[in-house]
């Protein structure tokens, strides 16, 4: 957690922070860049509470190697996987405070890679997806808690590029979100 930060704000992982900002964005409207999710080179991603590590092995003088635990501050375990010269590496796992589930991944020298898939609080999955070097690229699926599907998107290097489709909770297609984006811009409709 950085100093900036209040002590009691929580953060999410990048790669999940980057697919929630699209929904928070409402998907297919114009907004922001989401969060990029490279993570910088250090034992802990930021965002995550102080972290105790179960084991790990110091390779070089502070950095972490081998196996390694991320705790949330109730005892429950955080986050769990691999470290190489501090740095993520491998196949990830992310848990809510509450022990569900939140994001699985893998990450290549720091950066989440490959297919990334997320899960609300109360076990309903979130979303999946695929990751090239820390970025969006592909079909996209978002899912409201109850089961509905909310969003089928497409990205190219990390922006809207491609079909957008939105669908209520109750599972009617939204036609004013929905549309076609051309390098994160809407350029016309379904």
């Amino acid at each position: 957690m950085s100093p900036s930060r209040e002590p009691r704000e929580r953060w999410l992982p990048r790669p999940l922070a980057a697919g929630l900002a699209t929904l928070m964005l409402c998907a297919c409207e114009d907004g922001p860049t989401p969060v990029s999710t490279t993570q910088p080179p250090s034992s802990q991603w930021p965002g995550f509470e102080p972290s105790t590590p179960r084991s790990a092995a110091r390779s070089e003088p502070g950095l972490l190697s081998g196996p390694f635990t991320e705790w949330h501050p109730n005892g429950v375990k955080s986050g769990e996987g691999e470290l190489v010269e501090g740095l993520r590496q491998g196949p990830w796992t992310f848990f809510h405070p509450t022990g569900v589930l939140r994001w699985r991944g893998t990450f290549e020298r720091g950066v989440a890679v490959g297919p990334e898939e997320a899960w609300h609080e109360n076990g309903a999955k979130q979303l999946e997806g695929t990751l090239v070097d820390g970025h969006r690229e592909g079909i996209y699926r978002y899912w409201y808690d109850n089961g509905q599907l909310e969003l089928e998107l497409e990205f190219h290097d990390d922006e809207r590029h491609g079909k957008c489709r939105r669908w209520t909770r109750d599972g009617m297609l939204d036609r004013v979100s929905s549309g076609v984006y051309t390098k994160g811009r809407k350029t016309g409709e379904l």
